[in-house]
Order: C-alpha cells, then structure tokens, then sequence
C-alpha cells in the first residue's frame, strides 16, 4: 500500500457490523411509521374503535367493571383501583371458562389451561394473573380508549355516566347481585374462584342478551363522536357482514371525501412497503427492480391530492418526506424510502431495520424472511375488522 489511505478511501472500506438478531422492541414493529398515518385517516370513517378493540362485550365488561370496582374503591378497600379491576376481570374470564364459553374470551387459554390445573377452582391473584401485564392487555387496557372517545370515562379513567343509569343498563336487581357477591370475594381471605357467589348473574350481564335499552345505547355510542352522529360509521356499520373487505366497502362510499382519502392513501401505503421489504432482501440498491412502477407513480400522485388535517409535528414531517422525497419519478426513490425509513426509526428512538452506505450497499439488522408485497393487495382494512366483529356480537346478543 502506497501512503495513508484517506479517510473517504477509508470509510468506503469499512462496512456495517454484524447483523444483529437480537434487536427488538419498537423497531420491530410498523418499521415505515405508516400506524399513526393510516390510523389518522381511517378513525374519520369508523370511530372509536381500535385494532383490539373486537367485541361489544368487551365494552360491556369493562363498563360493567369499573361501575362496581369504582364504587368498592371509594368505600375504602383494602385493595388498589387496579387490583379491583384484575380481581373482577379475571372472576369474569373464569365465569366464562366455567360456562363452557372460551371464543372470543381475552386468556381463555392460559386461563382454561390454569383451570383445569386445578380443579375448576384456581385461587385469583393481583399478581399472577390470567395474563401477563393484565391491566394493559386484558379488556381494560383494550377498551379504554374506545371508551374514552366516547365519552363514556375520561382520560383517568373516571365514568362520566351516573351509577344510577348503568345499573338501569344491566338491571339493578343482577348489577347489585353482582357488587355484593364482588364486595364479599374481595373482603373474604377466601380467593378461590368457587367463593365467588354470582357467576350466573356476571355471565348474562356480560355474555347474555342485551337487555332493554342496552342495544341502542351502544350503537348510539358507535355513531357518536363529540356528541354528533357519524353518518359514515352508520353507514359502514349498516353495509358491514362477515364476508366485507376494506377496499370494497370503502370503493362503494367513495362518493364521501373522508373515504376518497383511503383510497388514495392504501395503494401509495402499498407502493412504500414494496420497496422497503425488497430492499431488505437485497445485496444493492441498484438491484432492486420495480416491476409496476406505473402503478407506483399513480399511487403516488393520488396520495398527494390528500389533504394533510392532522396537526401533530410528528404527522407532518413523515407526510412531508414522503411528498417530497419519495417520489417514483425521483432517480432516487428507492434510497428515499430507506432514508424515510431511517428518519421514522430516528423519532422513535429505536433501531433502523437497514443500513445504506455511500455506494448504495444494503445491509438489513432484521430477519424479515423474503417478505413479498403485493400492491394490489390492502395491508390495512382500516377498523373496518373490528367493526365487523362488533356487529356480529351486537346481532347475537339481540336474538
């Protein structure tokens, strides 16, 4: 070698680290920041509902739940607010179990596999619960949200709905029943599920028919949102059955401009994962190949006639970039989408899933295993699921 090299000569000579299989956490997950953007858009269509919020007696338990917990708590229990609300939730997933009703039970498997364990009669903890990090990923971390917008608890949890009317929602004579036999399981040392005395009574108020007046409550609470009726979530609901797809559903409501956003945001969605998980599978940029960049270049055009209302600095930067930068027309649109990559990794604080060095060498940190997108396929049905299994429980609670 004559001489030092320099520094550039260096650098070009040096390449990455080993890939590393251990990265984990946000990374992993949602790796081009298009969450909070498809979210954004498909929330002004179907309201209220989240991607885990599937199941009306999801809502009907947690309401169920906090009405008695909240009442028990204030009467100064020897429990936390929390502990009352894993103690309930958990008598309820067993009263389930114990009915032979497992489907659509948040832990039916731990909690059945736990069940049997021991005899049809496992002993409740605040600690050892159905589910691990319960109070988050059981029915109260799901339907919190939902029930938050509308308007049924505030941002601590605190029910803006008088006891008076919830107990008229359930039935006073049942809602009673089951706050004295909670209130005695609570104050007993007993903790065994057996000691608690109204499992009939939890199980029709949760899983039965819907009462008198309990059908149009929910429903008037899907459609509303700050107090005005969602003529699109009515319409969504009304048209929604088993065998609906997002692309279809949403193509027939076009007409309204919420809906016309979808469908122009999906496709150009589409066009951006194509190219991230392509890059991920290859050696260098230069040998990526887009097989429908015609496709790409509509999507990207329609995607620009969206009108950008969110007003989160975080939202209109990614929107920005990808405006600006991640054009198919650019000579430079497939490392623009990994820089874009590159700049949602940095807003969230995590690690980027690949690497580009100066001569347009990849080099991926994140097993992928050779994910193929189809961009003529949705990846997102924008609520539309969790509405559809809203509607198929509200119409078996009404039979």
């Amino acid at each position: 070698m004559n001489g030092k090299l320099k520094l550039e000569e260096l650098l070009n000579n040096v390449f990455f680290t080993e890939k590393d299989d251990s990265i984990s956490g946000t990374s992993q997950r949602d790796p081009l920041g298009l969450q909070p953007i498809w979210s954004f858009y498909g929330r002004r269509v179907i309201n209220h509902l989240t991607t885990i919020s599937t199941s009306i007696h999801g809502f009907r338990e947690v309401l169920l739940c906090l009405a008695i917990c909240k009442e028990i708590y204030v009467e100064k229990s020897r429990f936390s607010y929390a502990d009352l609300i894993l103690f309930f939730e958990q008598l309820f997933i067993y009263t389930s179990i114990s009915k032979g009703r497992i489907e659509g039970i948040l832990g039916s498997d731990n909690g059945n596999a736990k069940f049997i364990a021991n005899n049809s009669n496992p002993e409740l903890s605040s600690t050892k619960t159905v589910l691990v990090r319960e109070i988050s990923l059981g029915y109260y971390g799901r339907y919190k949200t939902p029930l938050s917008t509308m308007g049924i608890i505030d941002g601590r949890s605190e029910l803006q709905i008088d006891i008076a009317d919830i107990k008229k929602l359930y039935g006073e004579e049942p809602f009673c029943e089951i706050q004295k036999a909670f209130k005695k399981f609570i104050e007993s040392n007993n903790k065994q599920f057996n000691s608690f005395e109204a499992k009939d009574a939890l199980f029709e108020a949760i899983l039965g028919k819907f009462r008198q007046g309990e059908r149009k409550f929910w429903i008037n609470k899907l459609y509303e949102d700050k107090g005005e009726k969602k003529e699109l979530m009515e319409l969504c609901y009304e048209q929604v059955n088993k065998e609906s797809i997002a692309q279809q559903l949403f193509n027939s409501l076009s007409s309204k401009e919420e809906v016309t956003d979808i469908l122009r945001l999906e496709p150009y969605l589409r066009c951006l994962e194509h190219i991230f998980y392509k890059a991920m599978s290859s050696k260098k940029v230069n040998e990526i190949e887009i097989e429908n960049i015609v496709v790409h270049k509509k999507s990207y055009k329609n995607f620009c006639q969206i009108n950008t209302l969110s007003t989160t600095p975080l939202f209109r930067e990614r929107i920005k970039f990808l405006r600006e930068k991640c054009n198919p027309d650019s000579a430079n649109y497939i490392e623009n989408v990994i820089k874009y990559h590159e700049l949602v990794c940095k807003q969230k604080k995590s690690s980027v899933w690949i690497e580009m060095d100066t001569e347009g060498r990849l080099q991926p940190y994140v097993n992928t295993n050779d994910v193929d997108i189809d961009i003529s396929v949705w990846g997102r049905d924008y609520y539309l699921s969790s509405l559809k299994s809203i509607k198929s429980e509200i119409q078996e609670f009404s039979k």
